[in-house]
């Protein structure tokens, strides 16, 4: 899984990931801290493997203002 950010402006484009996770097994928590005033949008992308199978599940997520604790 990745995580990707889109600031507000003329470019329409998404940062390079900001955060990325491969692999494992059970429930996971992360916090992100964003250095951003101007966030448009956030994109979460996962893929699976080939030849793999599984699932993914993105449960609470939470925008707040300030750096994670």
């Amino acid at each position: 899984m990745q995580l990707f950010i889109r600031k507000k402006g003329r470019d329409q484009r998404y940062s390079p990931a900001l955060w990325s996770r491969t692999g494992g097994h059970g429930w996971r928590q992360t916090q992100v801290t964003l250095t951003t005033h101007s966030l448009d949008r956030v994109l979460l992308k996962a893929e699976r493997r080939r030849g793999w199978r599984g699932q993914i599940a993105v449960d609470d997520v939470t925008l707040r203002r300030g750096a994670c604790r």
